[in-house]
């Protein structure tokens, strides 16, 4: 038995070509059916194993993953741009230098927005050429060019919403900053996924991120609307 599996680790080899033929569904339940009884840490965590048969949608899975590598690239350095501001805005504020404070805000709200607009542009005029980093299939690109564009669109309104709770969080309004947070993640986000889906299919998916996007920037502005109204900002 030893033995057995020592050749067996040693004959170990890595597939990168597939037929074009679906695998017969008896088989793939078996192979689910093997995954579930995988080892965990003490048996705590309860196997989730979700088979996509549909070549479109294993496509499209594909793509967003090469999508949020790039969104990656473009958020993660504005969030790094914000989070630079965040202690500026929080020492003024602590000082009570208002004037501070609120040029601090309009500057990184600037650049923000500069940078935003620049990552919008960038994959604009560029979507199939960063796909080709990522060795995108004919398929692939023969769709992910316009949702790379249609998903970019977002840009232009996350940079504002997220500095609106990057500020708030610095003035104490922790619980205006977390709603803007949910709103983003959670609250427009899902059902836009949802009921999007069901209108365009997979263009809708593609669609939800900035219509989600939107609508947190707008309740991002009607609450520093609300805070400003009540004289608290």
């Amino acid at each position: 038995m030893e033995k057995n599996f020592l050749s067996l680790i040693k004959m170990h080899r890595s597939v990168r070509a597939y037929k074009s033929e679906p695998v017969l569904s008896k088989a793939l339940d078996v192979v689910l059916e093997a995954g579930t009884y995988a080892p965990t840490g003490g048996r705590h965590q309860s196997p989730t194993i979700i088979a996509i048969i549909d070549s479109k949608y294993r496509r499209a899975i594909a793509f967003f993953g090469a999508y949020f590598k790039v969104q990656q690239l473009v958020v993660m350095t504005v969030n790094g741009l914000i989070q630079g501001c965040l202690p500026i805005m929080r020492f003024n504020y602590g000082a009570g230098n208002r004037d501070r404070l609120h040029s601090a805000f309009r500057y990184g709200t600037a650049l923000v927005s500069g940078m935003m607009i620049l990552g919008t542009l960038t994959v604009n005029f560029f979507p199939a050429q960063l796909l080709e980093l990522f060795t995108a299939s004919e398929a692939m690109r023969s769709f992910g060019i316009s949702a790379m564009r249609i998903m970019a669109a977002s840009y232009l309104f996350c940079g504002l919403s997220t500095m609106i709770s990057t500020y708030f969080q610095a003035t104490e309004k922790v619980g205006s900053s977390i709603a803007i947070q949910l709103c983003r993640q959670l609250l427009f986000l899902v059902p836009a996924l949802w009921c999007l889906d069901k209108l365009f299919q997979l263009n809708g998916i593609w669609l939800a991120f900035p219509v989600a996007e939107t609508a947190t920037m707008l309740i991002a502005l009607v609450i520093m609307a609300w805070h400003r109204h009540k004289n608290i900002l």
